[in-house]
């Protein structure tokens, strides 16, 4: 497959990108971008958005501390008050900036028609519009990674030792800017600066390259690792007692499906919208399409393959043995490089296909069934979109609202899992909450019945199994609010007390 990659841009296209990021910005301020929080962005608030700065920037927590986002999130609440729109813009501007910086990457390793249909993908993507209207650093992650592995493969396109005072200066500090400031908007960009290692040193033993040139992506590594550690100076503590056992630190995980590679799969599939079945059959398909595409890419150029599929397997080799929970989400920052090579791949199986029929058949053939493949994808894309327009991520305030609507005097609210920090912390509903079924019971007695809030039964399950095992048993759902996060419905049951609901057995 003969390949034209980019040049230097003229006439629109010198544009092009500018359009691109107003189009993006447009298509993230839409839908709820200001809409009620999700859990994982009520933390944020909390934890980080509200501290002073002084302390937001010696404060580590958790792992649920993006410290670039909580930066940039807390300085925007005070720029613009404390509302959902404020809390989230930095994601959206990020967000919108990838998309362009996406064509950027894609136009120098592979032809305009490929690379202007992924970053189309991108612009179109409803996970990328949803995660652009997330609270948490992971646009950020994605704009960093874009940069850095633009930056890295740019100073090997630079051959001669005199290009380390020009361009490739350029490149050297582009990279260690975009690698630090990643690292410190999410810790999994690690995962990107050790694949980029890795791919850089058999060039060192390489003579096909002056020292100058095989140099340059180590002195770039060094650089990227010097500033990643200024920039986590004051939380450095804070997060080596999180991640560290032997100081009794908190990264263990509750063994649960959120653990397990099969839930990875079946999420994925589901976050399609077509339903668990369709998904998977969708994205078995997928599956094939990024092997052809990733072959094409490294008989085009080893190094490229190498940047684009390295970061994913070191993160998912290193989560699965820690135990940790294995979120979409974590793989997120690679959507720019799969996309890359889908496209790729549905071009190359088309070419393929139109290569077995001969003459004129052929010819049409070639010209026809890419540009199928392509509006195959957009078509894809297009269906699945509004769903990030049309569900707020999770509904805790219509949850709320039905319940208080709808108990009686004698009827208790309750809280528990996932609804707890929310109703008490946020909204400060005066929920009682309710871990175990001994609880429950103290709650209920003396009413005529009770109402139970929570949300991603998962953890609930993984928590309070007795909790969970109890209201399977003697609880009936009576309202969900849907939301966009996987498995986030507010879910809403109704209980009898133990001594009504046996009373009504019996009869």
């Amino acid at each position: 497959m003969e390949l034209a990659l980019g040049g230097p841009a003229t006439g629109f296209w010198r544009i092009f990108p500018w359009l691109l990021g107003l189009l993006a910005l447009g298509m993230r301020l839409l839908g709820h971008a200001g809409s009620g929080l999700w859990f994982d962005e009520i933390w944020t608030l909390l934890d980080f958005g509200r501290l002073p700065l002084a302390e937001l920037l010696t404060t580590f927590g958790s792992d649920n501390n993006h410290p670039l986002y909580s930066l940039a999130s807390a300085l925007s609440l005070r720029a613009f008050g404390e509302n959902a729109l404020a809390l989230r813009l930095p994601a959206i501007l990020f967000g919108a900036a990838s998309v362009p910086l996406m064509w950027t990457l894609a136009r120098h390793l592979t032809e305009r028609r490929e690379a202007l249909l992924a970053t189309s993908l991108l612009l179109l993507s409803y996970h990328h519009v949803w995660f652009s209207q997330n609270a948490r650093g992971y646009t950020m992650l994605l704009f960093f990674t874009l940069g850095a592995s633009h930056f890295f493969l740019a100073l090997y396109r630079r051959r001669l030792p005199s290009d380390v005072t020009g361009g490739a200066t350029r490149d050297l500090v582009g990279y260690a800017v975009c690698m630090a400031l990643g690292t410190y908007a999410h810790s999994s960009a690690v995962f990107v600066a050790v694949a980029h290692g890795l791919i850089a040193l058999p060039g060192l033993a390489s003579g096909s390259e002056p020292p100058a040139v095989r140099l340059r992506p180590l002195w770039a590594l060094a650089a990227a690792g010097a500033g990643s550690l200024l920039l986590h100076a004051g939380i450095l503590r804070g997060m080596l007692a999180f991640y560290s056992p032997s100081e009794g630190g908190k990264m263990t995980s509750v063994p649960s499906e959120w653990t397990s590679p099969f839930f990875l799969v079946k999420a994925t599939a589901e976050s399609l919208g077509f339903g668990l079945v369709p998904g998977l059959v969708v994205l078995f398909g997928a599956v094939l399409v990024l092997g052809v595409g990733v072959l094409s890419y490294a008989r085009q150029d080893l190094r490229t393959a190498a940047v684009f599929v390295l970061p994913g397997l070191i993160g998912a080799a290193v989560m699965l043995g820690l135990g940790r929970n294995l979120w979409p989400r974590f793989f997120f920052n690679l959507a720019g490089f799969m996309l890359l090579i889908v496209v790729r791949g549905v071009f190359v199986l088309a070419t393929w296909l139109a290569a077995r029929f001969e003459g004129e058949l052929r010819a049409r053939l070639e010209r026809a069934l890419p540009a199928l493949g392509a509006a195959v994808l957009l078509a894809g894309s297009l269906a699945i979109l509004p769903r990030a327009y049309l569900l707020p991520k999770q509904d805790f305030e219509g949850a709320l609202g039905y319940v208080r609507a709808n108990a009686h005097a004698d009827e208790v609210v309750m809280a528990g899992g996932l609804t707890v920090m929310p109703y008490r912390d946020y909204y400060r509903a005066g929920l009682p909450e309710v871990s175990t079924p001994t609880e429950l019971d103290a709650q209920l007695a003396g009413k005529r019945a009770g109402y139970f809030l929570h949300t991603l039964p998962t953890y609930l399950d993984s928590r309070h199994p007795e909790l969970a095992a109890t209201l399977r048993e003697r609880a009936e759902e009576v309202a969900r609010f849907r939301g966009s996060v996987g498995d986030g419905d507010l879910i809403v049951l109704r209980i009898l007390p133990r001594a009504v609901a046996r009373k009504g057995a019996e009869r």
